[in-house]
């Protein structure tokens, strides 16, 4: 499986959040998360959503991870994972997900199905469309 997480602030608001999206190998959509955590450190955020991740991961009986972050992360755990650093444009799906967490005022939200604000991004990243940074 696929782990792919966000976790950072809003710094015009200090508003921070996280979310996270479960992918299967084909990159196929298994499930999405994001959390609204206030005011919080960007790299305890960035931690936060690894760890509700690998849970939700584990709850669904996933034990092998290959896990993508923007921000570089060592943690040892009980299962096979792999964290791989990646750039904030192969980060857009959940990106949106921690702006959403942000700007919500919900503890944890999960689906199983993409939400809306996804479909664009999601298809982007099917086709492997390139975002150039502006």
């Amino acid at each position: 499986m696929i782990l792919n997480i966000d976790g950072n602030a809003l710094t015009s608001l200090g508003k921070a959040g996280y979310g996270g999206l479960i992918l299967k190998h084909d990159e196929s959509f298994q499930l999405g998360f994001f959390v609204s955590v206030g005011i919080l450190n960007i790299l305890l955020a960035e931690i936060q959503a690894l760890l509700i991740g690998v849970k939700l991961c584990w709850e669904l009986g996933y034990r092998k991870l290959i896990c993508y972050s923007s921000k570089f992360i060592l943690l040892r755990i009980g299962l096979f994972l792999f964290i791989y650093n990646t750039l904030f444009e192969g980060n857009s799906c959940v990106d949106i997900l921690f702006k959403t967490g942000a700007n919500s005022s919900d503890h944890l939200v999960t689906f199983n199905e993409p939400l809306l604000c996804l479909s664009s991004t999601l298809l982007g990243d099917a086709l492997d469309v390139s975002f150039s940074r502006t």
